[in-house]
């Protein structure tokens, strides 16, 4: 009987399947410290905008804030998911840094909600950004950032970046006391 596959050719298969199947046990994110963020546009609503309390959406671009030190949050569209770094939200508004200088941008992953809640989580994103109407708010509904940045599902991630789109600092998940610190001083040597 004849076999259909060589020696040679059975190893390149299963080398080829093998690749195919890395991205899935791959859990590293494409946000380096020390590189510049890979950019991101969200096209499909991104911006929300509050004109004469009127809401409104705009294509959003990591670059839109370029020239200033940017705080970004990335976060699920699930309940709770705002609490996991509240001590640190906290403490960058205490800071009261120049809004010429340093940014926050919150760009929540509306593709991540649960099943039958986009429109209260569209909802509730209207809220906040009528109760902060400064804030930079971003509604990624179809989880480019995630996809993009290589992020975890039903997570939130916070990166700091300098004036030149450089990584100072990132992490998934919730921020300890130590890293707040250090975040918060690492944002003021860098305004």
């Amino acid at each position: 009987m004849r076999t259909l596959f060589t020696k040679t050719s059975s190893k390149a298969i299963l080398l080829f399947l093998l690749c195919l199947s890395l991205p899935a046990f791959s859990n590293g994110t494409n946000i380096t410290v020390g590189k510049k963020l890979t950019s991101l546009s969200v096209d499909n609503k991104g911006e929300i905008l509050l004109t004469a309390d009127k809401i409104s959406y705009q294509a959003w671009h990591t670059d839109s804030m370029s020239g200033k030190v940017q705080v970004f949050q990335y976060l699920a569209a699930r309940m709770g998911i705002d609490e996991i770094n509240k001590p640190f939200t906290d403490a960058l508004e205490s800071q009261m840094f120049a809004p010429d200088k340093f940014a926050v941008t919150t760009l929540i992953n509306v593709d991540d909600a649960l099943w039958g809640t986009s429109a209260l989580i569209n909802g509730e994103l209207k809220k906040n950004k009528k109760k902060h109407p400064a804030a930079v708010m971003v509604a990624d509904q179809e989880g480019l950032g995630l996809k993009q940045w290589g992020l975890k599902k039903k997570g939130a991630a916070v990166a700091v970046i300098d004036k030149a789109g450089t990584v100072l600092f990132f992490k998934e998940g919730a921020l300890s006391d130590e890293e707040i610190k250090a975040t918060l001083a690492l944002i003021k040597q860098h305004l």
